[in-house]
């Protein structure tokens, strides 16, 4: 993923490396080591995944995985939103605002 958004946003090679650096002591763990998919399992936070089904950024296929990972989240598709346009839309604004307001429902 931190490479994904390396090429987003055009790092050379060299600033990549130095992004993953950073990231990796910001975090305290090697990037080897921060796979969601393979921490979810331990994480008992409630976690809301939002993705849009247009999103050309990051496949919903991840989201997917992820929802499926996590033993207390809950995915919601959008379509036509793509990958940055998501809070524009209302819905999506309330879901958020009921998700950190209520019990979590999965």
């Amino acid at each position: 993923m931190l490479s994904r958004f390396a090429r987003f946003v055009n790092l050379g090679e060299r600033s990549e490396r130095l992004f993953v650096r950073d990231m990796e002591e910001t975090v305290g763990l090697s990037v080897d080591r921060l796979d969601l998919i393979a921490l979810a399992p331990g994480i008992e936070v409630p976690v809301l995944l939002i993705h849009d089904d247009s999103d050309s950024e990051v496949p919903v296929t991840e989201s997917v995985a992820l929802n499926e990972a996590f033993p207390r989240s809950r995915l919601t598709h959008t379509t036509g939103y793509g990958h940055s346009r998501l809070l524009r839309n209302p819905e999506v604004v309330r879901e958020i605002v009921e998700f950190t307001h209520s019990p979590f429902r999965p």
